[in-house]
């Protein structure tokens, strides 16, 4: 019982480290095309 609470709350952490990821990805080419266009106007 413990072990598969405590997988479920690894599962979790996973999901949000995920999510984190995706998101700096997202910020950061947001970012740099915005600092591209910055440049290049």
């Amino acid at each position: 019982m413990a072990s598969k609470k405590e997988f479920e709350a690894k599962g979790t952490l996973t999901v949000m480290l995920i999510y984190a990821s995706i998101f700096a990805i997202l910020w950061f080419v947001i970012y740099a095309i915005t600092l591209a266009r910055g440049i290049v106007g």
